[in-house]
């Protein structure tokens, strides 16, 4: 199908296909997905095409909100690193709902971003999760300057 937008002129926007290298990597089917995510598999695939065929014959774009992106990307397990080069404001959500969602997954995040992005990222990430509504037992983290994240 992608040759076939692409011939036609229709480019996959790039979350759409981070979510659908992604879910293939993983050997999920878009059924399966998309009924993880509440929504049909035609409806899975139009996002991650970015676009639909209405009745008319014509062509029109289909973008995912912030909050389908999220979902996406969690079920495909879509690390938020990969997707902040596309869409940073999902990848700010999508990093919230896995500190919420795992607790422990933040430091490794966190650590990432410092990697990939650098301090000014970093710190950015923490003002971020500043009033994350966080378990009680979420650990410390702490940053060092030798660029290592601790957990106490």
């Amino acid at each position: 199908m992608r040759d076939k937008d692409e011939q036609a002129g229709r480019q996959q926007p790039p979350e759409g296909k981070l979510i659908q290298d992604h879910r293939e990597a993983r050997d999920l089917s878009a059924e399966e997905c998309g009924r993880r995510a509440g929504m049909s598999s035609r409806m899975w695939r139009r996002y991650e095409r970015g676009w639909r065929n209405r009745d008319d014959g014509r062509w029109t774009r289909v973008r995912m909100s912030t909050e389908t992106l999220v979902t996406m990307a969690s079920i495909v397990e879509l690390p938020a690193t990969d997707l902040s080069i596309c869409r940073p404001d999902a990848a700010a959500e999508l990093m919230r709902k896995q500190a919420t969602d795992d607790p422990t997954e933040l430091a490794r995040l966190l650590k990432k971003i410092s990697d990939v992005f650098g301090e000014d990222a970093f710190d950015l990430a923490l003002q971020m999760m500043d009033g994350l509504d966080l378990p009680p037992n979420t650990p410390a983290f702490r940053y060092h300057p030798s660029g290592e994240v601790n957990t106490s």
